[in-house]
């Protein structure tokens, strides 16, 4: 499947986001590993094929391989640029090869072997050149034969590329990242704020593996961060913007039109990333978020930001499961608790299998650890020893993440907090997926 998208940056992007929720990993390009195109490696592993590379050609790949077939992995980053010549693959295409990691392999820093590439292959060009003109090597009037060979580059004394310039780059060549992710600090933010991601803002009528396409106006909430700004004037002399924005599987466009830019223009151009709520707009087979309100995506280690209330924009959304409108309440509210029995999922166990109240029964007052941490509460209304409670368990197992889990059990009278092994992803799917199998009304984000 990635290898039909060998062209498409974004979909093979999007393509090995999906395999790695899938337990697939997703290894490095490597001029000693890689093939032609993906390929796999062992059980569930992808090689991502040197093709996939920006500015590398087919042919010089197919070469590559054979050329190590034939004599071997390349031993070292000179062995690599002196075989280069005969393999077709230039000066531009080994720079796009290190700056994509492909060469980590050899232990040395990118910006050197960047600084290092052109002084060493003029270095050879001019050998080859004094070669063909009868000239006589250095290394023959000392008598070595195999120095030429076994000489490497002069490194230069240059520091690495920070964390972000090598993502930048790894981004620019292969349209995914390596090295990690920007977003990687803004993760739990992005789960507890429960957004949307780009799995579902795709071009119409192309299969993009999620088996969901958004409606036109639908409402949602997004995240990422801001890769683009583009100002643009009306002509009733108003300020409205066009923003690229990049989240953990691929890029949309966002438009603030002039009214939401007045609200929000400020943010848009101090922040880094944002957190939007928009509504989806269809326009020539192609996708697109409007803006209606912003604020700054926090990290992880920082307060969590909340958007505004939600404007009576005039457009619609599906109802929401999870009481981020407000929709639904979590258990603690009279008409859930006189359904269940209890007190409420605030009064739910903080230990698995244990009744742990949340709230001191002389004081009344919530555990101060809990006060601001999104939490999910499923009434069931089993047994805990029953198999429909081991598929909520599988269930938590599977889309792993950071929401801590409380399950009511009117039956048992009792409530549980799931250990943390079972702490949920939180996010529009995974929402869908437990009000199939519970129910709306025993399904809510607290």
């Amino acid at each position: 499947m990635l290898n039909s998208f060998l062209g498409s940056q974004s979909q093979s992007a999007w393509y090995t986001s999906v395999a790695k929720k899938m337990g697939i990993s997703i290894l490095p390009p490597s001029v000693n590993k890689s093939q032609v195109r993906f390929s796999t490696e062992g059980e569930k592993k992808i090689r991502i094929g040197l093709t996939a590379v920006k500015n590398v050609g087919e042919s010089a790949v197919q070469k590559l391989v054979v050329d190590r077939e034939v004599n071997g992995p390349f031993s070292s980053f000179g062995d690599f640029l002196r075989r280069s010549e005969a393999l077709e693959i230039n000066k531009k295409m080994i720079e796009s090869l290190i700056l994509s990691s492909s060469m980590d392999e050899f232990g040395i820093p990118r910006s050197q072997m960047l600084g290092a590439t052109e002084p060493y292959l003029n270095r050879l060009s001019s050998t080859k050149r004094q070669s063909m003109e009868g000239q006589i090597s250095i290394f023959s009037l000392l008598g070595d034969e195999k120095a030429a060979e076994a000489d490497e580059p002069v490194l230069p004394n240059v520091s690495e590329f920070s964390l972000e310039e090598r993502l930048t780059k790894e981004k620019e060549m292969l349209g995914l990242y390596i090295s990690g992710h920007p977003l990687d600090d803004y993760k739990k933010a992005m789960a507890t704020a429960n957004t949307d991601s780009t799995s579902f803002l795709k071009t119409l009528g192309e299969d993009m593996g999620t088996g969901r396409v958004l409606a036109d106006k639908e409402q949602v909430t997004m995240a990422g961060l801001i890769s683009s700004r583009n100002q643009k004037t009306t002509k009733n002399g108003k300020t409205m913007c066009f923003l690229q924005i990049e989240d953990l599987f691929s890029d949309y466009e966002v438009i603030v039109f002039p009214d939401a830019y007045g609200r929000c223009g400020s943010v848009i151009n101090s922040s880094k990333a944002l957190l939007i709520r928009g509504h989806v707009q269809v326009e020539d087979e192609a996708v697109k978020l409007i803006l209606e309100d912003c604020v700054t995506l926090s990290r992880d280690d920082e307060e969590l930001c909340q958007l505004p209330p939600p404007r009576n924009s005039g457009y619609g959304r599906r109802p929401r499961t999870d009481g981020a409108y407000g929709g639904s309440q979590a258990f603690g509210s009279s008409e859930a608790a006189g359904r269940s029995g209890t007190d409420g999922a605030s009064d739910m166990a903080r230990s698995a299998g244990t009744e742990v109240p949340l709230k001191d029964s002389s004081s009344g007052k919530e555990d101060a650890g809990a006060k601001n941490t999104p939490r999910l509460a499923i009434r069931y209304f089993g047994n805990a020893d029953d198999e429909g409670y081991k598929r909520l368990l599988a269930t938590c197992s599977y889309f792993h993440g950071v929401v801590p889990v409380y399950v009511a059990l009117p039956k048992e009278k009792r409530n549980v907090k799931l250990s943390p092994e079972y702490s949920i992803e939180w996010s529009r799917d995974v929402c869908e997926i437990l009000v199939k199998e519970f129910g709306i009304e025993n399904v809510s984000l607290f």
